[in-house]
């Protein structure tokens, strides 16, 4: 969902998209299904909408993702930008101190997040190394076995239908592309790279949480990024 239903709707050309999905979300809450959530893939057109989404799976017991714009071989877009940088940082601004607010060291966990999205918007490093490929991949509807859904060309570590597990984790070509990951400069933020990243290295995100939630009283400000300007 990718925003309040218009904001939805005229991103995903879908009428009565918003509430088609909100729908099925409320009924799988009503039916006691578990783990029921949504995504939101945050740019220039929706994030005002962002905190009220966020309030809304909150008062549901719903999960709420956050994802901004990437550029890759499987978006199939190389022209994805954010333009109003600082606008939209000061909506992830808004949702990191809700989610600090919460009792739940879950959604500390997902500040610290959404920290990196907006560190990923201004361009920067990401705030932890990628280990795709070594700790983490994925896998396409092909079968084909990749390190993650966000480099810029395809690469391929090998086929399920081809090779079994143990002979494709540990070929010459699954070397080959763990080179290439090596050397990736993309510095993509995504929850699929993201998450296996903070539970490595678990200090940083946990030091970070620390800081925020305890040392500062639930308090994020832009103002500790030396790159919003």
């Amino acid at each position: 969902i990718e925003g309040l239903q218009e904001t939805n709707d005229k991103i995903r050309g879908i009428p009565d998209g918003f509430k088609r999905g909100y729908g099925t979300l409320k009924k799988l809450v009503e039916m006691g299904h578990p783990d029921v959530g949504f995504g939101m893939t945050v740019q220039d057109m929706n994030c005002e909408d962002l905190v009220p989404l966020y309030e809304i799976s909150n008062d549901l017991g719903m999960e709420f993702a956050t994802a901004t714009l990437h550029n890759s071989f499987y978006f199939r877009k190389t022209d994805n930008k954010i333009d109003n940088k600082l606008k939209v940082a000061q909506n992830f601004e808004k949702l990191i101190n809700e989610l600090l607010k919460s009792k739940s060291p879950k959604k500390w966990f997902r500040a610290y997040f959404n920290h990196g999205l907006i560190n990923y918007i201004y361009g920067n490093k990401r705030l932890l190394p990628c280990d795709m490929s070594r700790n983490a991949f994925f896998i396409d509807p092909f079968c084909d076995v990749i390190p993650c859904n966000g480099m810029e060309q395809k690469a391929v570590m090998g086929n399920l239908r081809e090779s079994d597990w143990e002979e494709l984790w540990n070929s010459e070509q699954a070397q080959k592309v763990r080179e290439c990951t090596r050397n990736c400069d993309r510095n993509c933020w995504m929850i699929g790279s993201a998450s296996p990243a903070m539970h490595k290295y678990i200090w940083v995100p946990g030091w970070w949480v620390i800081k925020h939630k305890i040392l500062k009283g639930g308090k994020y400000s832009l103002r500790e990024n030396e790159f919003i300007k």
